[in-house]
């Protein structure tokens, strides 16, 4: 895989999530002639263009810098029979590698691991490995299809499995449209080696084979909550297919863009999004942050940063001709999507919150407890179920405005103001800035960090909990070998079958011993007076979902 990822960064190949190696190309310098026909609108569209190339160039060579390093390091270790990753926690409980080399970067970095021991396929193995095959490719959606599908896709495509393996060059045009690019590609090699091995359940395999959560922020507040109806939405209860909480939040904001057709305001807007499409690859981002306190004008910005700006880098490759949800602004200049993402962000917020109303309930009540708390001065503190303390405090800090003098030789002399300076030689202006820079932290509570910050935090503290206790058991029973991502669970593929049921039964042990919202609620009682207690929230009401079904929910973790 390695030598592969080389290949296709020293050759400039279009891989997603790659980055290029090349800078682009401003475009050529206009005639004087030309420029002067120009009206202001099309010479101001000229020069956003010229500005994104050249943002894009800043950010293609601090991508540069980056690969470099991690190609240096993956050669340097390459040479080695194996090495360590370090891990530390943060004060949530969440696991981090220490190194900046590590398994939780980006597709094309995270494919070069593999556990330096390897262990057996045994009699399970190769169907884990074909699952993990058909995942990271998600051709055809796969990912979301039933476990047999899963496995009937990779026979029928078995023949390209084993040429991309064979020929990684020839078959980048396959293999590189898969959904996690190089991680299908390892898997392809992991594969074919078993086939050449004689299809044997002795195979001795070494990559990660990975069960991830549905929406593990939105699972874990639906355990606690023992929502019946939001455990269905999110694979929590036995199906014969995964259900797809993305999928049901699109096809909601669908139907109510599709109803703002008639709106006269609203109309033109609406048939741009309907003709894009609008589909669960649009939403899942977010969704998927909703559970981390994730709100209307944060999901307006993923929007612009996942969708709306790789577009508009499309355009100034050239692949492009026109932004697809592009309008026109005031001024003439199109506007990169922007007013799409607004659009679209308000309704996938209202649609998420209609659809998971349990989960929103459960974040509220966790932000009142943590207002209550600052109110007084307080941090909030809680136990996890593996016993970590974390404290949630969220200090405000004093603040000095320090003034800078920067030359600066754009700003013409007449344009100075007068708390600037001129340069002796008079060539520029010194022009004076203002810095607001933290000092120390004080004794007060910085009380709408405190809110906005908490829900995330608590969950994080548990999805952080839950990685702990499945290793915990999965080591008691003799496994070694773990690639861990907070709510991806990697092993061995001759044992992700008994690590597949480790999983959920940590994930229903946990909940039926532990609540947080008893937990946070004792502990704010303990520290508050009694003016505060009367402004902590009364506990949220939960449902009468039995959490032993998680055990046979087979799509919860895969």
């Amino acid at each position: 895989v390695l030598e592969v990822v080389k290949w296709a960064y020293d050759n400039n190949i279009t891989v997603p999530g790659l980055p290029r190696k090349s800078l682009m190309g401003l475009p050529p310098r206009m005639e004087p002639e030309v420029w002067d026909s120009l009206t202001d609108n099309q010479r101001k569209g000229h020069r956003l263009t010229l500005a994104g190339v050249r943002q894009k160039n800043r950010s293609i060579v601090a991508d540069r810098s980056v690969i470099d390093r991690d190609l240096g390091d993956a050669e340097h270790l390459s040479t080695f029979d194996r090495f360590y990753l370090p891990h530390n926690m943060d004060f949530r409980g969440r696991v981090y590698p220490v190194p900046h080399f590590n398994h939780q970067r980006a597709d094309h970095i995270k494919a070069l691991f593999k556990f330096a021991d390897g262990q057996p396929l045994g009699e399970f193995g190769i169907g884990w490995l074909s699952i993990h095959l058909a995942n990271c490719g998600d051709f055809d959606k796969m990912s979301k299809a039933p476990f047999d599908d899963r496995l009937k896709w990779v026979e029928d495509h078995e023949a390209d499995i084993l040429q991309a393996a064979a020929d990684p060059v020839g078959s980048i045009f396959w293999w590189g449209e898969a959904d996690s690019p190089f991680m299908f590609l390892a898997a392809c090699f992991e594969y074919a080696a078993w086939v050449e091995g004689g299809r044997s359940d002795d195979f001795i395999s070494h990559i990660p084979v990975a069960l991830d959560g549905s929406n593990s922020g939105l699972q874990h507040y639906s355990a606690a909550m023992r929502s019946l109806e939001e455990a269905t939405l999110l694979a929590l209860m036995a199906s014969e297919k995964p259900t797809d909480l993305y999928q049901i939040v699109a096809d909601e904001v669908r139907s109510v863009v599709e109803s703002e057709l008639d709106d006269p305001e609203l109309a033109t807007i609406a048939r741009l999004c309907l003709d894009q499409g609008i589909t669960r690859s649009l939403v899942k981002r977010n969704v998927m942050t909703f559970a981390y306190s994730s709100e209307q004008y944060g999901f307006r910005q993923q929007l612009l940063d996942d969708t709306m700006r790789p577009l508009s880098d499309m355009m100034l490759t050239g692949q492009l001709k026109a932004h697809p949800y592009g309008m026109e602004r005031e001024d003439g200049t199109m506007d990169g999507g922007f007013r799409v993402s607004g659009y679209l962000s308000a309704r996938i917020y209202q649609a998420v919150t209609r659809t998971v109303r349990k989960a929103t309930e459960g974040m509220d009540f966790f932000k009142k407890v943590a207002g209550a708390l600052a109110h007084e001065g307080k941090p909030m503190v809680w136990t996890t179920p593996v016993g970590l303390p974390v404290m949630h405090k969220y200090a405000v800090w004093d603040v000095k405005r320090v003034q800078l003098f920067l030359f600066n030789k754009s700003v013409p002399i007449v344009e100075a103001k007068s708390y600037d300076k001129l340069d002796r030689e008079g060539r520029g202006v010194i022009t004076r800035l203002q810095a607001n820079i933290r000092t120390t932290p004080t004794d007060r509570i910085d009380k709408e960090k405190a809110r906005s910050a908490v829900a995330p935090n608590v969950i994080h503290s548990m999805d952080g909990a839950h990685l702990q206790l499945v290793v915990l058991a999965a080591a008691d029973e003799g496994m070694g070998a773990f690639a861990l991502i907070h709510d991806s669970f990697g092993t061995h593929a001759g044992n992700t079958h008994r690590f597949f049921q480790i999983i959920r039964e940590q994930f229903v042990d946990m909940y039926e011993n532990y609540c947080p919202f008893e937990t946070t609620l004792e502990e704010a009682r303990m520290v508050l007076s009694d003016e505060g207690q009367d402004r902590l929230p009364d506990m949220p009401t939960k449902g009468d979902m039995d959490l032993s079904v998680i055990l046979d929910a087979e799509y919860a973790f895969a």
